[in-house]
């Protein structure tokens, strides 16, 4: 699973969304979420962005460019 595909799906689980229930919101099909999860395939430039707006982060935080830091690493961040 390529870093995209990973952090997509941490998204999308997090947010309680199935596949299908991503892809509407999207716009695109299941099998394409599917394929993005499993880095079979990555979104164009205009999904990117749409995807990053979606999930209120960075295309940075999507493609693993930047670390993305949990609430309970938060806490122990001193």
């Amino acid at each position: 699973m390529s870093s995209f595909g990973s952090r997509l799906k941490k998204f999308r689980e997090e947010t309680g969304l199935l596949q299908k229930e991503l892809a509407a919101k999207l716009q695109v099909n299941t099998a394409t979420v599917c394929c993005w999860e499993t880095g079979s395939r990555l979104p164009s430039g205009p999904k990117r962005q749409k995807i990053a707006s979606f999930f209120n982060v960075s295309e940075s935080d999507l493609f693993g460019e930047s670390q993305i830091v949990t609430g309970y690493e938060k806490l122990f961040d001193n």
